[in-house]
């Protein structure tokens, strides 16, 4: 037994350093020795059964690792008493693999189900942020929020304020804040998620790296928003001015067609006032003529 206990401890180290070939050989060898030993439904086939799928998973033979998964769901379902955290841990892997293969609704529903089940807070919370992952992938991102908040308020009761599932949950929580645009509130986020990973894995570790490309990465989209903001600004000043310039331009046309009109109208007055002027100086200029005219007519009378 103590033989067959080491041949799953070590297909397991396998996997979570991805030598996955390596592991699945041992899986399978583990698998075999465990239904010879135990038959079909006993808890050792059911987790032999899902270590094999989670490599299946990793290798990306993701319909292979749905079919070994729900094998060991049946497996836990037919055990009397068989625990409902395990069966939730099920669930919410075939809710990731069935996402990973472009079916987020198969993956809710899986999840759904794990969440029916009444797990621990721990669960529940493992399971809402698995959910809202399915939702961000699919750009739901108004589904995916109250699911993080909800998430992030189990994990900080149950491991406390310090915790990597609690960074975890910072990070994907400021994840759909910044797919949102929110800069402002994905920012505080990240940063707890960075110092949460330097005080528990120091500096260096990969997921203290991550974190910190996370920040880094949102701090560059906030440099660009400000910088495109200032640029929209400047474009919007210069937009107005023109306008202001237009506007200007059309007015003084509209002046000085005014005073075009009103020079014309003046002009037109001023002459029709001195053509009748010359009209009386010429009758006044007559007026001796026609008056001779007439005393010749008395006369000649």
């Amino acid at each position: 037994m103590g033989g067959m206990s080491a041949l799953y401890k070590e297909s397991v180290k396998l996997k979570m350093t991805n030598n996955l070939y390596e592991a699945s050989d041992l899986g399978k060898e583990y698998l075999e020795m465990a239904r010879r030993v135990y038959g079909e439904d006993h808890p050792d086939v059911a987790n032999g059964l899902m270590n094999l799928a989670d490599i299946r998973h990793k290798l990306g033979e993701h319909r292979e690792a749905i079919k070994l998964y729900n094998e060991s769901l049946s497996v836990r379902e037919r055990l009397q008493g068989e625990g409902r955290l395990e069966k939730c841990e099920v669930l919410q892997k075939l809710g990731i693999v069935y996402d990973s293969l472009g079916e987020p609704e198969e993956g809710v529903a899986c999840l759904e189900r794990a969440i029916a089940l009444d797990p621990t807070d721990q669960e529940v919370a493992g399971c809402l942020n698995t959910l809202a992952v399915i939702h961000m992938n699919s750009k739901q991102y108004d589904l995916a929020l109250p699911l993080l908040e909800k998430s992030l308020a189990l994990r900080e009761k149950e491991f406390g304020m310090k915790h990597p599932h609690v960074a975890t949950a910072l990070t994907n929580l400021g994840a759909v804040f910044e797919k949102q645009g929110k800069f402002d509130a994905a920012q505080p986020l990240f940063e707890r998620a960075l110092c949460i990973r330097e005080d528990v894995f120091g500096p260096d570790h990969s997921q203290t790296r991550q974190a910190r490309g996370n920040l880094d990465d949102l701090l560059e989209k906030c440099r660009m928003d400000a910088d495109f903001a200032r640029q929209i600004s400047s474009i919007e000043r210069r937009a107005a001015d023109f306008a202001l310039e237009q506007k200007l331009k059309v007015e003084k046309e509209q002046i000085d067609q005014l005073e075009r009109m009103k020079a014309q109208k003046e002009s037109q007055q001023t002459g029709g006032r001195a053509r009748g002027g010359r009209a009386r100086i010429e009758s006044i200029k007559k007026i001796p003529t026609m008056a001779a005219a007439r005393l010749g007519r008395s006369v000649a009378a």
